[in-house]
């Protein structure tokens, strides 16, 4: 008798947690939110994890928000044949990833580094690059996993969007 009653409950719970998560989704759908991927150090260890690729077949680009933003990846791949690795960041200085392209010995790619001459040489926009770098040297099995299925739901659900609509911050 207690088990199926603690059965009845747990269906009762996934229920009320399943309605709670669609209303909240179609909430968001009907004041016109799309889908959009969280742009922190997981995505950029992600990525950075793709400097390995030939030479021939991708280029990395590194640099600040002239560079992420004004780069059309598509547009790219359809001119050149080769796939853009874009690890550039909003308001940061390259250096900081520069050293650390530089000093991997795996790396062999051909890179594009964008300047911007009054973030390059100041100590403004290191953190980011830091944070990244360091996430991307000391992360677990559990969270490269742990990326691999985020990826898939933040591409179909808009309230996984960190910075807005995210239930928990």
């Amino acid at each position: 008798m207690k088990t199926q009653l603690s059965v009845k409950t747990a269906i009762l719970a996934v229920l009320l947690v399943l309605a709670f998560v669609v209303s909240w989704e179609l909430y968001l759908r009907d004041k016109g939110v799309v889908t959009d991927f969280d742009d922190g150090p997981e995505l950029w260890a992600h990525t950075r994890g793709q400097v390995y690729n030939p030479s021939e077949k991708s280029i990395v680009f590194i640099g600040s928000s002239r560079i992420k933003y004004d780069l059309d990846i598509a547009t790219w791949h359809e001119r050149t044949k080769k796939d853009a690795v874009q690890l550039a960041m909003v308001a940061s200085s390259p250096r900081h990833m520069l050293t650390d392209l530089a000093n991997d010995p795996k790396f062999r790619g051909k890179l594009i580094v964008d300047i911007t001459e009054a973030l390059f040489f100041s100590n403004r926009g290191n953190a980011s690059p830091d944070a990244a770098i360091s996430y991307y040297k000391d992360r677990t099995p559990a969270q490269k996993l742990s990326f691999l299925i985020d990826q898939p739901m933040e591409r179909s659900l808009a309230f996984l969007n960190n910075d807005k609509y995210s239930i928990m911050r």
